[in-house]
């Protein structure tokens, strides 16, 4: 889980966009297994999981790589 916190808005984006980046030592089937799930999203943060398709699991041991876009 990851927090993505913004410091000069004070009201919650009207959208949210998370895309997963490949890190550098990943392969490529990690990329495609691993989704990134927007979990909670409020005035001051978001927060995002990631999922291990794969296992149908959250990817709690993946480093993980991600961008984000909000926007009010």
């Amino acid at each position: 889980m990851s927090a993505v916190k913004w410091t000069r808005h004070s009201t919650m984006p009207t959208g949210f966009l998370v895309t997963r980046m490949k890190h550098p030592n990943e392969d490529d089937a990690s990329v495609l297994h691993v989704l990134p799930t927007l979990w909670d999203l409020r005035s001051t943060e978001a927060w995002v999981r990631f999922r291990n398709t794969l296992t149908d699991t959250w990817a709690t041991n993946h480093i993980v790589k991600f961008t984000w876009l909000a926007w009010w």
